[in-house]
C-alpha cells in the first residue's frame, strides 16, 4: 500500500513544484542589471514514507528590472531505506513585467525520480502574476498558469496531463533579516476536475551574514481524488553571490 501511495504521488502534475523551484523574489521595475547565484545544501525528511534525503539546490538569476531569466536545479540523495536512489530536477524560466502590478511568465522543468520509478517528467507552463501588495516588509501576489506534463515511467506507458495551476503567496519580513513565506498551490486536471492537488509550504529564512542564509520549511501536499498525501520538512544553508 505504501508503494502505491508513493506511485500516485509520482503521478502529480508537477506545476506547483515547477513554479516553486524557479521562484524568485519580486523586484522593483527599474533599469538595473543584476546577476545573482545561490548555492544551498541541507537535509529533508518525508513523513509519509520516512525517507531521509540530503538536499542540494542551485539557482542563477539575471534581471534588468523589466525582464528576468533564471535557471535552477535540485538534487535529493537518498539515505536509509532509499539508499543509493535520488531525485533530480532541472528547470528554467523567463519573466517580463507588463505593468508595475502585472507580470507574464513562462517556465519548464525536467525531472528524473528513481525512487518513484519516473524515468523522465517534462513540465512546461505559462501564465500571469498579479501583485496586490508590495512593500519592503510585505508581498502578496497570485498567479495562474495552464501547464502540460509528459511523464515516462519505468514499467508503464507514457502519460500526458493538462492542468491549471493557481498559486497565492505571502511574504512577510518579521523583523530584521528574518522572513516568513507562505505559498499555496492548487493544481487541477482539466480532464477530471475532481483530481485536485493542494500544497502548502510555510517556511522561515534568516540571513545570518551578508551573503549567507539558513532556511527551514514544511511542505504538505494532498490529493482530493485519491486522498494521497505527503509531508516533508527540510533545513538548508545557502551562500549567495550578487554582482
Amino acid at each position: 500500500m505504501k508503494w502505491r501511495i508513493f506511485f500516485i504521488l509520482g503521478c502529480l502534475p508537477a506545476a506547483s513544484y515547477g513554479n516553486a523551484m524557479t521562484d524568485v523574489d519580486h523586484v522593483e521595475v527599474k533599469s538595473a542589471r543584476t546577476l545573482t547565484a545561490r548555492l544551498a545544501a541541507g537535509y529533508s525528511y518525508s513523513y509519509f514514507d520516512s525517507a531521509q534525503n540530503l538536499r542540494q539546490d542551485n539557482s542563477l538569476l539575471y534581471s534588468d528590472g523589466v525582464n528576468s531569466a533564471r535557471l535552477g536545479s535540485q538534487i535529493l540523495g537518498g539515505l536509509s531505506a532509499a539508499d543509493g536512489k535520488f531525485n533530480a530536477v532541472l528547470g528554467g524560466g523567463y519573466d517580463r513585467y507588463l505593468l508595475k502590478w502585472l507580470e507574464a511568465f513562462t517556465f519548464a522543468t525536467y525531472e528524473s525520480n528513481v525512487i518513484a520509478s519516473v524515468r523522465g517528467k517534462f513540465l512546461s507552463g505559462a501564465g500571469a502574476k498579479v501583485v496586490f501588495i508590495k512593500s519592503p516588509g510585505l508581498l502578496i501576489d497570485c498567479s495562474l498558469a495552464p501547464t502540460y506534463v509528459q511523464t515516462t515511467y519505468t514499467a508503464l506507458p507514457m502519460r500526458e496531463d493538462l492542468s491549471m495551476s493557481l498559486r497565492a503567496r505571502l511574504r512577510w519580513r518579521i523583523v530584521g533579516d528574518l522572513n516568513l513565506a507562505i505559498p499555496y498551490f492548487m493544481v487541477v486536471d482539466v480532464r477530471d476536475t475532481r483530481d485536485q492537488w493542494h500544497s502548502l509550504e510555510p517556511s522561515l529564512s534568516y540571513a545570518f551574514a551578508e551573503n549567507a542564509d539558513v532556511s527551514t520549511g514544511y511542505r504538505y501536499r494532498y490529493n482530493v481524488l485519491n486522498q494521497a498525501y505527503a509531508g516533508t520538512i527540510y533545513l538548508t544553508v545557502a551562500a549567495r553571490f550578487k554582482n
